[in-house]
């Protein structure tokens, strides 16, 4: 989602970055690379149009981390847009989140949760959800339980779920979303949001990253 917002968005000087850790950009993703200790170079630079990326390097676990807060204010201040990775899940469709998790700075104008549909129907265990005690714990499952729709809406709408630490505008988008019968699932899902929570999202949107497609959902 990051680097195809990014491609999107490739007409003005994005910054791309991380306050978590996340894969190396693959080539082609991002024009231009900086590393932590050109983090002052980038920011006296003359910006182009173009995606620009920055975080620390973990050469060992081959990752990128994030920047020190004030040196990743001081970039944002300076791009007229900023793409961050705020959060992440080891590659599972789910997750339960720790008390300093995601981290989202507060000056974040817009989040975008995102959720496959591909946890329906399987059961609560380390292979589905990342902190399977903290994911029960909103839920109310227990583990094995098989994951309805009303878990998911549930779990959404929880102040600790999918949207904490989250500011200002969110948009819900459900990805895999490449036939009608994942369509029909992530409707099922929506259906058990609660109405007042629903009225807290600016946008739902269903699509696929892999196909390129989107549309913006109207109940």
């Amino acid at each position: 989602m990051l680097y195809e917002l990014a491609k999107e968005l490739r007409g003005e000087s994005v910054l791309l970055t991380t306050t978590t850790k996340m894969q190396y950009p693959k080539e082609g993703q991002v024009d231009y690379v900086y590393t932590l200790k050109q983090k002052e170079e980038l920011l006296k630079a003359d910006l182009r149009k173009g995606r620009y990326f920055i975080a620390g390097r973990d050469n060992e676990q081959k990752k990128c981390y994030s920047l020190p807060e004030s040196d990743l204010k001081a970039l944002v201040e300076k791009f007229p847009l900023t793409l961050i990775e705020a959060d992440g899940s080891r590659g599972l469709p789910l997750k339960g989140y720790l008390d300093t998790e995601p981290c989202t700075p507060d000056y974040a104008t817009l989040t975008i949760g995102i959720l496959p549909v591909n946890s329906l129907g399987k059961p609560v265990n380390e292979k589905v959800v990342l902190r399977v005690k903290e994911f029960c714990d909103m839920t109310n499952m227990g583990m094995g339980d098989v994951i309805m729709p009303h878990h998911i809406g549930r779990w959404i709408a929880d102040e600790r779920g999918l949207f904490k630490n989250s500011f200002h505008r969110r948009v819900l988008y459900f990805n895999q979303i490449e036939s009608e019968e994942t369509r029909a699932a992530a409707i099922s899902i929506i259906e058990q949001i609660p109405d007042k929570y629903l009225q807290t999202l600016d946008r739902i949107i269903m699509g696929s990253l892999h196909l390129g497609e989107y549309e913006v959902f109207v109940r």
